[in-house]
């Protein structure tokens, strides 16, 4: 993401900016999100700003504690998505914060509809590997449904998971969130060597994407703390 196109002003941008570089404290990463929502709703024709606006809005729904704001964050950023994805269906980046905002959506209307959202969620990146056999982010959505998702009344399985954990983190292998998810993916099948090797990984060799230095920070120190939980 290069930034805003010419019809946005430098100045609406720039207090934007301003407010998302601050985004560590989660009252300036709300005020951010919503300033961009507002900004991505101004100027629907801006890929930049829609696919900024549901990154922002998704990572905020993350740290949010009450599921109805949760709800409301992430339907922000499925509008910001919906709105690249109708100047361009096959856009790679709108469809998968498309998939993520709605997810975590669902996630905020209970267990239910999270796990009805997980198959569609699956079905889309399914269709996105197909498409984009050379991009990370598919396979680490599926790693991560594959991985978390009880497999009695879902469709979990940890062998998927592993196999496309490991698929991205080769297509990626210096993106922090990637390293966290494939680190995970092997604790959760008693790996316990390898996901410290990949959390140490995440501290030393992760770099971050635009305008992500701060959630990259964020793996860091959380791959530290899962340093000292993993025991040999």
């Amino acid at each position: 993401m290069d930034g805003p196109s010419p019809v946005v002003p430098d100045s609406q941008w720039e207090a934007l900016l301003a407010m998302y570089n601050l985004r560590a404290d989660v009252q300036q990463h709300i005020a951010a999100a919503e300033e961009s929502a507002t900004l991505a709703a101004r100027h629907p024709e801006d890929r930049f700003l829609q696919i900024f606006t549901a990154r922002t809005a998704y990572y905020l729904a993350h740290r949010l504690k009450d599921s109805a704001a949760r709800r409301t964050t992430a339907l922000r950023g499925v509008d910001a998505a919906s709105r690249a994805l109708q100047a361009d269906p096959a856009d790679y980046d709108a469809r998968y914060w498309h998939a993520l905002t709605t997810f975590r959506a669902r996630e905020a209307e209970g267990i239910a509809a999270a796990l009805k959202g997980a198959g569609v969620a699956r079905d889309y990146m399914t269709s996105m590997l197909r498409d984009a056999p050379d991009r990370f982010e598919a396979y680490m959505l599926l790693g991560v449904l594959y991985r978390e998702l009880p497999p009695l009344i879902s469709f979990g399985d940890k062998k998927k998971a592993m196999a496309h954990l490991e698929e991205g983190a080769r297509l990626a292998p210096h993106d922090p969130e990637m390293l966290l998810e494939l680190a995970a993916g092997y604790r959760k099948v008693g790996r316990k060597r390898e996901a410290r090797a990949t959390y140490q990984k995440v501290i030393d060799e992760s770099t971050a994407p635009p305008y992500g230095e701060w959630e990259a920070e964020d793996a860091r120190q959380y791959a530290r703390k899962m340093l000292n939980k993993i025991l040999f």
